[in-house]
């Protein structure tokens, strides 16, 4: 069990369905998530894997961050010990200065609310004990949010490939492509155009069929435009990838490589007149796709 599926998950959940929750956290869990910006705080997620955020600097395409929990009993020497008037959570936080870390914005999956007080303050804030032992259950704990960190430094959705998956598939047998990779004709057809990536899973099914190994076809998937891409890990699109996976029974990363060869695809159809923004596609998108007034 993770540092967040336990003690600090359980007290930020009773946080935010208490009786007496701020307003500004009940807007902030429920509106439109803002732009990172420094002193925010944030969950951040990957899979199945998340830890609570505050944000100490931000440009476009990352952040970098330092875990929070609530747990005051896991501070140490290193940590900042914040009051619950430091924050718009109204509850005590504990903040690790030294474990900042550069983070892709992809991750940052739910805005909570931000600091009260200027992140200069937290330098002279009061600090938790010293860690006397690496049997410290403390320093155990401070081990698992930094390993959390690492992966989210890894985090990836988008295939960075070669773009010659046409060349892997049979051009024969689209059909029987189709019922092995369980994806209707019309993908077949989309990923041999590379306007459609393999998943994993995909690749899985499809490698003893066409004899070569699955780390191969991942490797020829289609790089989509890097700006698409930037826009897609904007939280406020996160959001709706998270809904688009709900609704149709997928997981996020399938989610996220829907929306974003969907997208690309009607760009590369486009020949004439001005190109709308990728925002504006997205927006479109996805306003389709979920039914969006």
């Amino acid at each position: 069990m993770t540092e967040v599926e336990g003690t600090a998950a359980a007290r930020l959940r009773a946080a935010l369905t208490a009786a007496a929750l701020p307003a500004a956290v009940r807007r902030a869990w429920t509106d439109q998530p803002p732009t990172p910006a420094p002193g925010q705080i944030w969950r951040a997620r990957w899979g199945s894997t998340a830890q609570l955020l505050l944000v100490v600097d931000a440009s476009r395409r990352s952040v970098r961050a330092v875990p929070v929990t609530l747990d005051v009993d896991a501070a140490d020497d290193s940590a900042a010990m914040l009051s619950a008037e430091s924050s718009d959570l109204a509850c005590s936080l504990v903040v690790w200065l030294a474990d900042a870390t550069l983070l892709p914005l992809r991750v940052m999956d739910r805005y909570l609310g931000s600091l009260t007080v200027n992140l200069g303050e937290l330098n002279a804030a009061d600090r938790g004990r010293p860690v006397l032992t690496a049997a410290d259950d403390r320093a155990v704990q401070r081990a698992r949010r930094q390993d959390i960190l690492d992966t989210f430094v890894a985090a990836r959705w988008a295939p960075e490939g070669s773009g010659n998956l046409k060349e892997l598939l049979p051009s024969s047998d689209v059909k029987g492509l189709a019922q092995v990779l369980q994806v209707p004709e019309r993908t077949v057809v989309a990923l041999r155009r590379g306007r459609a990536a393999l998943t994993s899973e995909q690749a899985e099914r499809l490698a003893p069929v066409v004899h070569l190994p699955v780390e191969r076809l991942l490797a020829a998937n289609p790089p989509l435009p890097e700006d698409l891409v930037a826009d897609l890990d904007q939280p406020g699109y996160r959001a709706k990838v998270v809904a688009l996976a709900e609704r149709r029974g997928i997981d996020e990363i399938e989610a996220w490589l829907t929306a974003g060869f969907a997208v690309a695809a009607v760009a590369h159809r486009q020949t004439e007149g001005e190109k709308p923004a990728w925002t504006d596609r997205l927006d479109h998108y996805f306003a389709l796709v979920l039914d969006e007034p």
